[in-house]
């Protein structure tokens, strides 16, 4: 789930605009709007339509007005929302500018696309994925017309990078490579310093169980996160470059009833035996397309992000009511 949330997060990413308007008046030029959706949505309901004007609610029959929540509602997100309006209207600008026009079709793919996303990401089932979307919206307040502005968005944001995004042969059968190829699951130790290395190795070179000693070593003095798993890593492509170049180039020689050398790493040093080999599997015939347009979309999120961010850089907030204001200041650096 954590990955959804991620996805979505970052697919939803807003900002700010030059002198927007105080809460009240966003509301006011709203309500109209809102008011005859309401009638229309009444009326077909066989409802009555007649509605107290600034009346937003009852409780036990007693009018909540407007003006009532209005401030409350902004300090709550008030930040959060402005900081879409001011995305929005950057991405309309920019695409303006460029001439490009966005399709209802291509905003409705973003659905599809998101659902695929979270599909791959939680191994879900097509329906699955639907009930995990909804569950995501709802803990994130994304109703029927933020999220269709969401998707909105990210058609925008879509459409403004896409020419600049790429994907050749070689990025494809890295992919494939790292998916269906073969790996390696090792145990792995790493310390802050060459000399704990070495004398952790020269202890663990006398143990008589190696693969025993190699886990109670890593789980009590090595300062990788695996540690509580006894070092333990999870199968690794030798083309997977997430992981340090200095470890994948070990592969080919790594044993079980042997400690390898001690290599450089980013955060000091390491050195690891082998757990086990996970031979390849067979590629699907359609692996190719997938991974291309799996790598695409990848691309494309991280330009996206990179373009609303320098999208929001040119624009200015001035929130001009109270309650509103506190909310933008206390949104987390942007």
């Amino acid at each position: 789930m954590a990955h959804i949330i991620f996805s979505l997060a970052a697919m939803a990413v807003a900002g700010c605009a030059s002198a927007p308007p105080t809460t009240a008046e966003l509301r006011r030029q709203d309500e109209q709007g809102l008011a005859q959706t309401s009638r229309v949505s009444k009326a077909a309901r066989g409802e009555p339509t007649n509605t107290q004007p600034g009346v937003a609610a009852r409780i036990d029959t007693v009018p909540v007005t407007w003006s009532e929540l209005e401030p409350l509602l902004a300090e709550a997100s008030g930040g959060v929302i402005l900081r879409e309006v001011a995305l929005d209207r950057a991405l309309k600008a920019e695409c303006e500018f460029k001439g490009i026009k966005v399709t209802d079709a291509e905003v409705a793919q973003e659905r599809e696309l998101l659902l695929s996303s979270i599909e791959r990401d939680a191994a879900a089932t097509p329906t699955d994925s639907g009930v995990l979307l909804e569950s995501v919206r709802r803990s994130r307040g994304l109703g029927e017309l933020r999220f269709s502005q969401l998707l909105a968005r990210n058609a925008r944001l879509r459409a403004l990078v896409r020419s600049t995004v790429s994907v050749s042969e070689d990025d494809v059968e890295q992919a494939l490579l790292i998916r269906y190829g073969e790996r390696f699951r090792i145990r792995v130790i790493v310390t802050a310093t060459q000399r704990d290395a070495i004398e952790i190795r020269d202890e663990l070179a006398k143990a008589p169980a190696l693969d025993i000693a190699f886990s109670r070593a890593a789980a009590i003095k090595s300062t990788d996160a695996s540690a509580v798993r006894g070092g333990l890593l999870e199968p690794i492509s030798s083309a997977d470059q997430l992981y340090p170049e200095s470890i994948r180039k070990l592969f080919p020689s790594l044993k079980s009833d042997a400690i390898s050398s001690i290599v450089s790493v980013d955060k000091g040093f390491a050195m690891c035996i082998l757990d086990s080999v996970v031979p390849a599997t067979e590629r699907p015939a359609d692996a190719a397309q997938s991974a291309s347009k799996e790598i695409r979309v990848r691309r494309e999120r991280l330009a996206m992000e990179e373009t609303a961010r320098r999208l929001l850089a040119r624009v200015k907030v001035a929130p001009l009511d109270p309650s509103l204001d506190w909310s933008w200041r206390a949104l987390a650096p942007r």
